[in-house]
């Protein structure tokens, strides 16, 4: 039955919902105050988070048969009609392979591998199904919890928004684990056995949901938008980002860049609607990022010589604020730049461990590189939020003011839509 639900809720058509929409889904009564959600509200979000979790629960299915349809295709050895195994001859399919015993050693690894994936994603498929059931708990046989709505009502919605947040938290580490696992036996590095594209819609649709409990438990909190920063000081919020980034710089390094802003053009009301989470994790990524590069290229040119300052410029661009960022550092050449939004995919030379840090990457921003998911997840915020991020290496000089001109290096343009009803897309 269950498993019927399933599928009908994978077909369901997902809503396309404004930030305006989102925010003015608070209740506010006549002494304008911001009261907690109504039963309308909190069975709307319900519907969305529990379509969008069968939708996943599909492609952790999806994910599990393309590894089980790579394994099948994968040469084993058979049994012929006396009941005696035979080994097949097959050719060497990995270059550099000399023996078979060196083949054979690599299949072994490769299913070793796949195994321990495939277990990974059925884990990721109970998740979703679980969490399914829950919502689906509230929403069946009349849904006597929202007629009811009373107070214990409410707050058992708000722990449920609150529980499927928190039960999948870690799911983009898992997911990095699994592709990360599954890179390291391909033959060809731009080959890996599951389908980026399914991976950038599962990532995607994570961040629809994380959205849509976060929204509710915001407004359940009496905060003003719930999830929804509707006209934000979008220089509060680049301040946030800049202290916190210094401060990872300075905790990895034991030195950090200075940073300036700049005015750009006539940006007098630097106002804009955004989700503030998503902005300061995007923020901060490219800001450490720039860090990161202007102190290994002060270290390269000696250990006397400071950090190189990172500027950064606030300008309009047809209905976008854009935050160019202006590193003077070791610079990103078109690989790089390719590399830097590839989901799990990092130069640095030992990957953060959330096991040995007995935390998790959601909750806190320890590592200042090596997880390989922070660049590609901003993207994806951006492109929700109908943004983008652009990398672009700066070979000379430029002129950023009449008196200014900054060296070579790497110039980051983040651009926030400024029209608060385009449609999110999730």
């Amino acid at each position: 039955m269950q498993n019927a639900l399933l599928r009908k809720g994978a077909n369901c058509v997902k809503n396309s919902w404004s930030l305006s929409q989102l925010a003015a889904m608070n209740n506010i009564n006549e002494s304008k105050q911001i009261m907690k959600p109504t039963s309308k509200v909190a069975d709307t979000l319900l519907t969305e988070v529990n379509n969008r979790l069968a939708d996943q629960h599909a492609k952790c299915i999806a994910m599990i048969d393309q590894i089980s349809g790579k394994r099948e295709a994968t040469p084993s050895p058979s049994t012929n009609s006396n009941g005696k195994k035979v080994i097949r001859a097959v050719n060497l399919p990995v270059i550099g392979m000399t023996s078979m015993k060196e083949f054979m050693e690599q299949a072994t690894r490769m299913k070793r591998v796949e195994e321990t994936v495939t277990k990974s994603l059925k884990d990721l498929e109970i998740l979703h199904k679980d969490t399914f059931s829950i919502t689906e708990h509230l929403l069946s046989n009349g849904k006597p919890t929202l007629e009811r709505f009373s107070p214990a009502d409410k707050a058992l919605i708000a722990a449920t928004f609150e529980q499927i947040r928190s039960r999948h938290a870690a799911t983009v580490e898992n997911m990095a684990d699994i592709v990360i696992s599954l890179r390291s036996i391909a033959s060809n590095q731009e080959n890996i056995i599951l389908g980026d594209d399914l991976v950038h819609d599962f990532l995607r649709d994570r961040l629809a949901i994380q959205l849509l409990c976060d929204h509710y438990v915001g407004l359940d909190k009496c905060k003003a938008g719930g999830g929804i920063s509707i006209q934000c000081d979008f220089e509060d919020v680049l301040t946030d980002a800049i202290l916190e980034s210094k401060h990872i710089c300075d905790a990895n390094f034991g030195i950090a860049p200075e940073v300036h802003i700049l005015q750009e053009s006539s940006t007098d009301n630097i106002n804009v609607s955004l989700i503030r989470p998503w902005a300061h994790h995007v923020l901060v990524e490219i800001l450490k990022n720039s860090m990161t590069s202007s102190v290994q290229h002060g270290s390269i040119q000696g250990s006397s010589v400071s950090p190189s300052c990172i500027y950064i410029g606030l300008n309009d661009d047809n209905g976008s604020l854009v935050c160019n960022v202006y590193d003077q550092g070791l610079g990103l050449d078109e690989k790089g730049i390719q590399r830097a939004f590839r989901f799990a995919d990092s130069s640095a030379s030992r990957r953060w461990d959330r096991i040995d840090e007995q935390q998790s990457y959601a909750m806190v921003r320890a590592p200042i590189s090596s997880l390989g998911v922070g660049l590609s997840m901003s993207k994806m915020m951006m492109a929700v939020n109908g943004g983008s991020i652009h990398l672009e290496n700066r070979m000379g000089d430029l002129a950023v003011s009449n008196n200014m001109s900054l060296s070579p290096g790497c110039t980051a343009s983040i651009y926030f839509r400024r029209d608060d009803t385009l449609d999110l897309i999730l």
